[in-house]
């Protein structure tokens, strides 16, 4: 099941908070039971927060439950959220240039 999250740290207060949450207890985040179920490749260094958006309707493609993902190469990605073999975006599209920072060790640099 995918919660909503549509915006930076899950509310327009920004605390962070998931008050939907059901199944992370102490007793189920440990080593054996809690970690990555899956990664995507994207271009450029994601710093914003994934955002979530459960059953969106996509032309041709059906409902999914979608993953966005901007990375600091001005690069917005919706991958499947839930299926671990969906490794390819359900789309992708570039908003213009890499962003440029004044320290180099930050996004693509240069």
């Amino acid at each position: 099941m995918v919660i909503p999250v549509t915006t930076q740290h899950n509310d327009n207060n920004r605390t962070g908070a998931n008050l939907s949450e059901t199944q992370l207890t102490t007793a189920s985040v440990n080593v054996q039971q809690f970690g990555r179920l899956f990664r995507r490749h994207v271009v450029g260094a994601v710093y914003a927060q994934p955002l979530t958006l459960p059953g969106v309707v996509l032309p041709q493609l059906g409902t999914r439950d979608v993953l966005y993902v901007a990375t600091m190469h001005n690069y917005v990605y919706a991958f499947d959220a839930t299926d671990p073999a969906a490794t390819a975006p359900l789309w992708r599209t570039s908003l213009g240039p890499s962003i440029r920072l004044a320290d180099p060790g930050i996004g693509p640099g240069g």
